[in-house]
């Protein structure tokens, strides 16, 4: 539908839905029952149903920097991880990182840590908070960030940013992704047995 279109533009824009440009639209000239039917739907999902939209938005509206973030999702069982990881973050003047934290001990302890913080309460199917269980939530964490126009950078918190990133993306691919392989071989899911034997080489290698 043209409107709801342009109305979903308009919120993606602005990281906000604006009541004045819902009701803008809906009573434009030549609007049938239906599109208005269809916007009333649209707004009414915005400000009743997803209060952790509106959260992420005015959150963004400081954290982002040209509509990017640095993310990383994080839970209580971490916590001395996702320090250690923020301390990185500092050291590399990366200011536009959030941390997505699923539970509210640890929201709090980012927001100790001078982290913008977003608070995103998901379980994983089974209730485990492992690290693999937790891995499986952040697609649906991404969902948020995309769908109101905010370009991610998804990281592990067991990772040490030496530099900003976003000075050495070139931006030409709608979705990249990089493996924890440190060459050739590894990053395409071949592995190492170390020590090698004497005049072997490594699995997959030529």
């Amino acid at each position: 539908n043209t409107y709801a279109v342009k109305f979903a533009l308009t919120y993606i824009s602005d990281f906000h839905p604006t009541s004045s440009t819902a009701t803008g639209i809906t009573a434009m000239p030549g609007v049938s029952p239906r599109d208005r039917a269809v916007l009333h739907a649209f707004n009414q999902c915005i400000t009743e149903v997803d209060e952790n939209m509106r959260a992420l938005c005015n959150l963004l509206r400081t954290a982002a920097i040209d509509r990017e973030v640095l993310a990383a999702v994080s839970n209580k069982n971490i916590h001395q991880m996702l320090g250690t990881f923020l301390v990185g973050l500092r050291r590399a003047n990366i200011s536009n990182a959030v941390v997505v934290a699923l539970d509210d001990q640890t929201a709090q302890f980012a927001r100790t840590k001078g982290a913008h913080t977003y608070v995103r309460k998901l379980v994983s199917r089974t209730g485990s908070t492992d690290n693999h269980a937790t891995s499986g939530l952040k697609f649906k964490i991404l969902v948020d960030f995309l769908s109101i126009g905010c370009s991610v950078l998804l990281s592990d918190v067991d990772v040490i940013w030496l530099q900003d990133p976003f000075r050495f993306l070139y931006r030409d691919s709608d979705v990249e992704g990089m493996s924890d392989g440190w060459d050739d071989d590894a990053a395409y899911g071949h592995t190492y047995e170390l020590p090698l034997p004497a005049g072997s080489t490594p699995s997959g290698a030529a």
